[in-house]
């Protein structure tokens, strides 16, 4: 069980970088208890970077790289990481894990990971999500997402950044270990989120709930996995086969009909 947490700022932030430095130092502490093994950030803006080691998060928050790293508004992801799968001391095995556009903070497991087409991959299943982000580009369709996430075999707790756009998602399953948390701070104009609650965390973001933040303004949208997604192809593929509303409904019921599940 690993955790993850993160400061958001929205459009108009009057939240400064040492507010946000102790926010994220806190939940880091916080999230301490659902992983010792490797603590990491990632900063987003104009010079995004990422700072990660196989430590727990009480001594990584002394490291003189993470004091540094908190020198602008701007998102930050955080990570306490309980390692499964993929030595910590391999600290590319650790989060926040990268790959091209895409930075990824993952809670769970994945136990049907692909071959990825990729030479010195992470050896973590976590990695999994960041390759499938980096294939769906911006994340403009929802129902993308919906579609991937469909396909896993696994649990998760999501909070990734895509780095043309500057967007942050966040979402998670419906297994309880997997619940985040978060406040939205009008007044200072930011989004704090963690997997360990506090008083100041009101909100749980519900499950297969996405928000997404991105220019500054944040939105809900809703996540299908389930849907069936082998029926939707099929019904998609119909488009253009048929020059009447009655003759595309007519074959749609005709396929449903000889639907072999």
């Amino acid at each position: 069980m690993c955790g993850i947490c993160g400061i958001i700022p929205l459009r108009g932030a009057t939240v400064t970088p040492d507010e946000i430095r102790w926010e994220m130092l806190t939940m880091l502490r916080m999230n301490q208890e659902r992983g010792e093994d490797a603590t990491g950030i990632f900063r987003g803006g104009d010079k995004p970077l990422i700072v990660k080691a196989n430590i727990p998060a009480d001594k990584f928050m002394s490291l003189k790289d993470v004091r540094d790293a908190f020198n602008e508004v701007t998102t930050y992801l955080g990570h306490t990481r309980k390692a499964t799968i993929g030595s910590p001391k391999n600290n590319q095995n650790n989060h926040p894990l990268v790959y091209n556009n895409w930075i990824v903070t993952h809670n769970g497991s994945i136990k049907n990971t692909i071959n990825l087409p990729l030479k010195d991959a992470p050896m973590v299943d976590s990695f999994y999500f960041t390759y499938v982000f980096e294939t769906l580009g911006g994340m403009e369709k929802t129902g993308d997402l919906s579609r991937v996430l469909s396909e896993i075999d696994g649990t998760y707790a999501i909070g990734a950044y895509f780095m043309p756009t500057r967007t942050t998602i966040l979402f998670s399953d419906e297994k309880e270990q997997r619940r985040i948390f978060y406040n939205i701070n009008e007044k200072e104009g930011y989004i704090r989120y963690s997997q360990v609650r506090d008083e100041m965390l009101k909100y749980e973001l519900k499950p297969f709930r996405l928000l997404k933040v991105q220019n500054g303004e944040y939105q809900f949208e809703h996540l299908n996995p389930k849907a069936p997604w082998d029926i939707i192809d099929a019904v998609s593929s119909l488009e253009g086969a048929a020059e009447t509303p009655q003759e595309m409904l007519e074959a749609v019921i005709e396929l449903l009909e000889n639907w072999d599940r």
